[in-house]
């Protein structure tokens, strides 16, 4: 005798395919991170690198395609991104990051940022 599982989906009126559904579902085949395949590199001539120049304080993010909870982003071009002054006399390491902010389903986006790191003493 056939037994039905727990949960199953994406059949017709089963189960919605939405921001919150496809996540949890698509996760554990699809780890987040930057693609660096051959074939993203042709297209968007790049995986993401993250670069500076003598410009100041800023830091620079090459076009690429990445996967954040199982989402999908691609960024086109280069895109520049301000860095926070660190002090003084301590030095800091940031970290550049590529999140989903979730809103409501037409106000969700991706987005990338610069995470402020602690003041190293020493």
């Amino acid at each position: 005798m056939a037994i039905t599982l727990d949960e199953y989906g994406f059949f017709d009126g089963v189960t919605q395919v939405d921001q919150v559904n496809w996540p949890r579902y698509m996760r554990p085949t699809q780890p987040d991170g930057v693609v660096c395949s051959d074939e993203v590199i042709a297209e968007y001539g790049s995986a993401m690198q993250v670069f500076a120049n003598s410009s100041g304080m800023k830091v620079f993010v090459h076009g690429g395609f990445c996967y954040v909870r199982s989402h999908y982003a691609i960024s086109r071009s280069v895109r520049e991104l301000p860095i926070q002054p660190a002090h003084d006399s301590l030095s800091r390491t940031d970290l550049v990051v590529v999140r989903v902010r979730y809103g409501s389903e037409s106000n969700s986006i991706i987005e990338l940022d610069v995470v402020k790191g602690v003041n190293n003493f020493g």
